[in-house]
């Protein structure tokens, strides 16, 4: 992430179906991510953009969490 912060979790009329998807492809190209992979490069590659990729973290929280600024490695 570019720059720590807190996410709320989602309401109950997101599209959760779609970002359950998103979220499971993040997670499993987080076990394969390169060393030299950039955030924008992550995400180009997942196939969505930062606010679905936020979006789609929100979907899985049950209460408010901070989101610590990293990379991807």
């Amino acid at each position: 992430m570019k720059q720590t912060t807190i996410l709320e979790p989602l309401d109950e009329s997101s599209d959760t179906k779609q970002l359950n998807d998103i979220l499971s492809k993040i997670q499993k190209e987080l076990e394969e991510v390169k060393d030299n992979d950039t955030f924008e490069e992550f995400l180009s590659l997942v196939g969505v953009d930062e606010q679905k990729y936020l979006e789609a973290i929100r979907s899985s929280l049950k209460s408010p969490n901070c989101f610590l600024t990293r990379s991807v490695h």
